[in-house]
């Protein structure tokens, strides 16, 4: 059967917040392949909030094998959600699968964060991005993800440049600015790495890493007024850094 109208319905849904009532609309404007393919996005979004990732991941692999037109973009977000649900080995062959169907910068850079953060791959994970950056150059995630893996590798020339192009596209970005802090540090210029931080902590109130390292620079340059600052915002944004002795989050 036809689509018919479902699209719009989908859309009216999810921006009405009724994310129960969007998802089974969804379920059903995938009998067609058309209207399944404009709900994708929306499908996404919403099992991100309203159900768990082993049920989203089941929909997104039974969409694949029902529209073959649709299984890279399917196995992308199949991907996406087994990695949510801990099943590492699951998504990175549904990732490869969906790059081999449907190459697309977002299915690089997905599984370039999955073999960056899961798998410790720094190497595989920067090939990902700049494969990402190849398809789509104006990817911000993209770039300042590769600048971290720049940094990870110990290419601090490489990651200063590729960041500093980062929080031009894009100068709200308070992980690439952080990042960038990292990069410039790496590269001998400290007072360059506390701006960055400086700038990350600005843009995003919440943002923990660029406390946390200049809460650390502080300490080791004997500013304490300015470290206990710091560990005071920290504090706010996690309070179980107290227990912690303020070890902060891991990479």
């Amino acid at each position: 059967g036809g689509g018919g109208g479902r699209p719009e319905r989908v859309r009216r849904l999810y921006r009405e917040g009724r994310l129960g009532e969007a998802l089974r609309e969804i379920a059903a404007a995938c009998s067609s392949a058309p209207a399944c393919e404009q709900a994708l996005p929306y499908a996404a979004d919403c099992y991100q909030v309203a159900a768990g990732p082993e049920l989203a991941a089941r929909f997104f692999r039974e969409v694949g094998r029902r529209h073959r037109e649709l299984r890279g973009q399917a196995r992308m977000y199949e991907g996406y959600f087994l990695r949510k649900a801990g099943a590492v080995a699951e998504a990175v062959g549904a990732y490869e699968e969906a790059i081999a169907l449907a190459p697309s910068a977002r299915a690089y850079t997905l599984l370039g964060k999955l073999r960056l953060r899961e798998l410790g791959d720094v190497s595989g994970a920067l090939e990902a991005f700049e494969r990402a950056l190849e398809l789509d150059p104006h990817d911000t995630e993209a770039r300042s993800l590769k600048g971290r893996a720049q940094v990870y590798l110990g290419d601090a020339e490489g990651a200063r440049r590729t960041l500093e192009q980062a929080v031009v596209e894009s100068p709200r970005d308070a992980t690439a600015w952080s990042a960038l802090g990292r990069a410039r540090l790496l590269g001998g210029d400290q007072a360059g790495a506390l701006e960055a931080w400086r700038r990350a902590a600005s843009v995003d109130p919440m943002h923990v890493e660029a406390r946390l390292l200049l809460g650390r620079a502080a300490v080791r340059d004997g500013r304490l007024e300015e470290a206990e600052r710091w560990r005071r915002e920290l504090l706010k944004i996690e309070p179980e850094l107290e227990a912690s002795g303020g070890a902060g989050p891991r990479e």
